[in-house]
């Protein structure tokens, strides 16, 4: 897979950075440790700070060995919301997801934060980027969301 390939530094300088309306970029590390972003953030990117991502070279991407257990849960939680939504809701919500799934898949428990947000009462029926809305996560039923607590228990983090 051909991802751009950023330097320390140039990664530093667009972590937490917007490369588009409601979409930060995520860099991510190869197996030998150098740094990517994807052509969804290079060919997306409209900030006008962050234009010089569009001059980075393609790389061919390797990624980390995947830490145990973590694909099979990705799988999973893939397969349980492909049954629970329709074909388009799907895809949107790959979509949407993507980068939580590679980020958990490879790195850290992001992706259990994300959804675990869904059951805050903070959060009620918000309906923006991500799981908390309601077309991914469905009706509260009896205070929770079910889809969000069956995919909190696949993950069960050890945090």
């Amino acid at each position: 897979m051909i991802l751009y390939q950023l330097t320390e530094e140039q990664k530093n300088e667009i972590v937490g950075q917007f490369f588009a309306p409601s979409s930060m970029f995520n860099p991510v590390q190869d197996i030998n440790g150098y740094w990517f972003i994807s052509g969804q953030e290079v060919d997306q990117c409209v900030n006008p700070d962050f234009q010089w991502v569009k001059t980075l070279p393609g790389v061919e991407y390797t990624p980390p060995p995947i830490p145990e257990n973590r694909q099979q849960k990705v799988d999973v939680i893939t397969s349980y919301m492909r049954n629970e939504l329709t074909p388009t809701l799907f895809r949107t919500f790959m979509i949407d997801v993507r980068n939580y799934l590679i980020d958990y898949t490879y790195y850290s428990d992001s992706l259990y934060y994300w959804v675990e947000t869904t059951n805050s009462a903070d959060w009620g029926d918000y309906t923006s980027n991500g799981f908390k809305t309601k077309s991914y996560c469905g009706d509260l039923v009896d205070g929770v969301y079910p889809r969000a607590e069956y995919i909190l228990n696949i993950l069960n983090p050890m945090i």
